[in-house]
């Protein structure tokens, strides 16, 4: 096809603008000369306009009987339009007409048929009267409220029919009203006539609207073929202008049935706004505006603005309001979008000549209907039909458009792929000769084409045999682990360096990169890639690296070899003067000299060395289990307020001035492991204690503050505790010098000089355990926080402390009852076969107003249970002749009642499970500390009275 014949439109199209223009200017029907009264002879059409009257009723409410009443009907006037036209009215519009069947030679019948037509489609009320001599009057009626098959006669325009006898004389009335556009004219038709006029009609609309559902097909055929989106808006924009145009002229409707009710007039603004929509977005794909006119596409994006938000509106506003907006709206478009079809035209733009075609073709029909409802131009049967056949024109335009669209990009396409593969050819020796590997493939990896240098080194002789093994490609380059095909797909490129063995069982390390190749469309069409044999430098660089790596593992080895020793002194250094300091003062003891007073004083410090000693050796025992995963916890509910009000006094004891603020509420009890918890608290304070600012000098500590914030987060079951205290370090974070150097394979990699490090990396690693958390920050004003949080579990007994005053009102309530229990009455059997253990236990008993009776071994205790009536037993699992396990099983199989305890220094989980698996009412760890003891004997003995015959409770 030549270009001359590319910019002239089809034959066809030329006779159907052609067409549009001469019935542009032309009239189909003319009028008969005006008689003095409309006689009726046996002519087949009479054109009623020259013979009506016409009243036009703003208020809507002037009825059939009060136009009779009324003898002079001054309301009416004879008509001067030759085309009725109200335009958007909300007037009812009377006719009146007087019409006679005079007796007369032409006149043979003496009785005749005749249709009456309104001719304009499903009007809201079109009433007809025929009114006798005596003012009585026949009502028919042929208007949107009756179903098409209830009229007499089967026509979208309202047609009443009039039955005449020779010489009759009958005055009519027609009523009016719609919510559209009211032109219309009234013709008086013979049936004969009338049923060849209505068949002629609807055949040509039946022609209009199947044609239009044919190119409506056939494009979206099209687009299924082609995938192109300018095929979507197209075909929603001719099927909305169809359906605009069947409901607004309305011939059609009376053949679909049920679907009459969904195809109301009052859609039509709907339909209308969703139209210009499609052309719009049309417009905007079709002339790519947003690439080749930025300024329209600015505008045509404003105008989709605007009828976004009235398409949003429409709902909520009235019929005719809804109408306005639209033919205002329409006048816009019909102003823009050929400004833009002419403007991409006048410019190059290849797209622009058929849409200015199309455009300019149903813009003319749109314009004058417009200019019809809008009572510019006259109503006449020319001009509507133009509605039509612009459309169908337009229909045509488009789908020329939209084909010779898809040819032009084709054919670049194809042009495009030719320069790609010149483009190949005229690198073509260079690609064979390279010293490098190269290759390219198709989008799924599979091998193209490759040079010399990459069959060498994947061990082949030449790139022919490389080719007649395509499937290396994916083996050597594009396995998971290499290089991942997909993921170049979406990255454009990729370089990745390993080693393979090649075909000669020789191990090589390439270095490969690929990128997407793209066509002049930026369609992907292949993959391209270089791989350069880089075995050499990396043998080069595995030799040094081997040579560093040696020299580091010496360096390594030396520095944990220091850093265990240091550790192991620091460890053995701290063990050993706790141990001279508890020696030294038990040996002040035993001296004779020393007094009672000195004695005390010997033994408390002898008591706090102690703890400290079996503290050392808890924590490096729990560390030890933690790094082994060896530790578990359990859940208990504990007093959870004494707890924190415990650890928090244990504090204030070693001189630091804690000011708690308690967020309330808080829960008094709560489940939780009490050992882990207490521990985490103590170890923090003590955190805080040795890292203040004022630690290294004690007379000064009095004024350092370390503020406390207790707080319970019921949403997520935490307890948060919170320090903050000036540090003495500068920066003092959560970083590898407080936890990680804990967190390393080697657990023991700590300087000497760290002694507070092995206990907040023991909480760090608790916190986690009991499913907390633990943060250490340092604020800009020198301050630094600590952060603890613990979860914990409610019960459903649990109360809660809402201000101060309620717990200081627990905590007095919690030291009366300390203080009424802490004299206990009752006999308990102790079986411990070590000396220093017997006379500690038995003096912690004693102490608290308990009768001790001390055996040696199980059998004792199985003889003197047997015999006297205890009211707790203490039995201690590793003893001679009988063990605790054997005693305790002899004693519950004779049926013996008082609850049995375990005395044993070990806390494997495996070894207490066996004791509640042998019966055992629980254990007591070694040492026995007496709050231990006390608040598991308190529950056996709390119902015994106290020395004023009152109950414990």
């Amino acid at each position: 096809m030549t270009k001359n014949h590319q910019k002239t439109p089809p034959f066809g199209l030329q006779f159907l603008l052609v067409l549009m223009v001469f019935l542009c200017f032309s009239n189909s029907y003319g009028f008969n000369e005006k008689d003095p009264d409309l006689s009726l002879f046996n002519h087949d059409r009479y054109v009623l306009e020259p013979y009506l009257e016409i009243m036009e009723d703003p208020s809507n409410k002037i009825s059939i009987d009060d136009i009779l009443a009324d003898e002079g009907n001054a309301g009416f006037q004879e008509n001067e339009r030759a085309h009725i036209n109200y335009s958007f009215t909300t007037s009812t519009i009377w006719l009146r007409l007087d019409i006679d069947y005079p007796v007369h030679s032409s006149n043979k019948l003496a009785y005749r048929s005749w249709y009456l037509e309104i001719d304009r489609a499903y009007l809201d009320t079109c009433e007809l009267y025929i009114v006798d001599e005596n003012n009585q009057y026949q009502k028919l009626k042929a208007d949107i409220s009756m179903p098409q098959e209830a009229r007499d006669i089967n026509s979208p325009t309202s047609v009443f029919p009039i039955n005449l006898a020779l010489g009759d004389r009958k005055k009519i009335y027609v009523k009016i009203e719609t919510l559209n556009a009211l032109y219309f004219q009234v013709n008086l038709w013979r049936p004969e006539a009338f049923l060849q006029h209505a068949t002629l009609q609807q055949l040509s609309y039946g022609f209009f609207y199947g044609g239009m559902a044919i190119i409506i097909i056939y494009n979206l055929f099209l687009y299924v073929s082609t995938r192109d989106r300018n095929y979507i808006f197209y075909i929603s924009y001719m099927a909305s202008i169809t359906l605009l145009e069947f409901i607004e002229l309305g011939h059609g409707l009376h053949v679909t049935g049920v679907l009459q009710d969904y195809l109301h007039k009052k859609h039509i603004p709907s339909i209308g706004w969703f139209t210009w929509a499609s052309v719009l977005l049309f417009t905007m794909t079709y002339i790519e505006t947003k690439k080749n006119h930025p300024f329209f596409h600015f505008i045509i994006q404003r105008m989709l603005i605007i009828l976004t938000f009235n398409i949003l509106i429409d709902p909520f506003v009235s019929y005719q309001t809804s109408v306005f907006s639209l033919v205002f709206f329409s006048s816009l478009c019909l102003i823009l979008i050929p400004s833009v079809s002419l403007y991409s035209w006048l410019k190059g733009n290849p797209n622009g000549e058929y849409f200015t075609y199309a455009i300019f073709a149903s813009i003319t029909g749109i314009t004058l209907y417009c200019l019809v409802t809008m009572d510019i131009v006259p109503s006449s049967k020319a001009i509507i039909s133009l509605f039509s056949l612009g459309i169908m024109a337009e229909a045509l335009l488009f789908s020329f458009a939209i084909g010779n669209r898809i040819n032009r990009a084709r054919n670049e396409a194809m042009k495009a792929k030719q320069d790609t593969l010149d483009s190949f050819s005229r690198y073509q020796s260079l690609f064979e000769n390279a010293e490098e590997g190269m290759y390219q493939t198709d989008l799924k990896g599979s091998l193209l084409r490759s040079n010399d240098a990459l069959a060498r080194i994947l061990g082949l002789d030449n790139a022919k045999h490389l080719l007649a093994s395509p499937q290396l490609m994916g083996d050597y380059f594009f396995s998971t682990n290499k290089m991942d095909l997909n993921h170049l797909l979406e990255a454009e490129n990729q370089r990745s360096e390993f080693c393979f063995t090649n075909q000669q069982n020789k191990l090589k390390w390439i270095s490969h990169s690929a990128n997407l190749v793209r066509d002049a469309n930026q369609n992907p069409v292949a993959l391209e890639g270089i791989v350069i044999d880089i075995t050499d430098r990396k043998e080069r660089e595995a030799a040094q690296q081997a040579s560093l790596e040696e020299t580091y593992r010496k360096e390594l080895a030396a520095k944990e070899s220091t850093d265990t020793t240091n550790f192991l002194a620091n460890m053995s250094f701290r063990i050993r003067c706790s141990l001279n300091g508890i020696l030294g003062y038990a040996e002040v003891q035993t001296l004779g000299e020393v007094d009672n007073k000195d004695k005390r004083t010997s033994a408390i410090q002898g008591l706090q060395l102690s703890n400290q000693l079996l503290s050392l050796i808890n924590k490096i025992l729990d560390y030890s289990k933690l790094e082994a995963n060896k530790l578990d916890t359990e859940e208990l509910e504990i007093e959870l307020l004494t707890a924190i009000d415990n650890a928090l006094s244990q504090s204030r004891k070693k001189g630091c001035d804690i000011a708690c603020d308690y967020h309330y509420p808080l829960p008094v009890t709560a489940i939780s492991d009490p050992t882990r918890l207490n521990q985490c608290i103590t170890e923090i304070i003590e955190f805080v204690f040795e890292n203040s600012a004022n630690s290294s000098d004690l007379t000064k500590m009095e004024k350092q503050k370390v503020h406390a914030s207790i707080l319970f987060d019921k949403s997520m079951s935490t307890l948060n505790i919170a320090l903050r205290f000036k540090s003495a370090q500068q920066q003092l974070t959560s970083n590898d010098s407080l936890f990680n150097n804990f967190k390393k394979k080697n657990a023991w990699k700590i300087l000497a000089s760290q002694d507070t490090g092995l206990g907040i990396a023991l909480t760090d690693k608790l916190a986690k355990l009991l499913g907390g958390s633990l943060k250490i920050e340092s604020k800009t004003n020198g301050n630094t926080e600590i952060h603890l949080v613990v979860p914990t579990k409610l019960t459903e007994t649990t109360e809660f402390c809402d201000n101060q005053a309620a717990h200081k009102q627990y905590l007095s309530r919690l030291q009366d009852r300390k203080q009424k229990n802490a004299q206990l009455e009752g006999k308990v059997l102790v079986a411990e076969d070590n000396i220093v253990n017997q006379k500690l236990i038995g003096k912690l008993l004693t102490k608290m107003g308990l009768e001790a009776t001390i055996v040696e071994n199980g059998e004792e205790a199985v003889n003197h249970a047997s015999k006297f009536d205890y009211d707790v037993i203490l039995m201690d699992l590793n003893m001679p002749v009988m063990d605790g396990f054997e005693a305790t099983k002899t004693l519950l199989d004779n049926k013996y009642q008082a609850p049995i305890y375990a005395l044993t220094a070990e806390n494997d989980p495996t070894i207490l499970q066996n004791c509640i698996d042998a019966g055992f009412a629980g254990h007591l760890e070694k040492p026995i500390k007496r709050d231990q003891l006390m608040s598991t004997l308190k529950p056996h003995l709390e119902q015994k009275t106290d020395k004023n015959g009152d109950t414990n409770e």
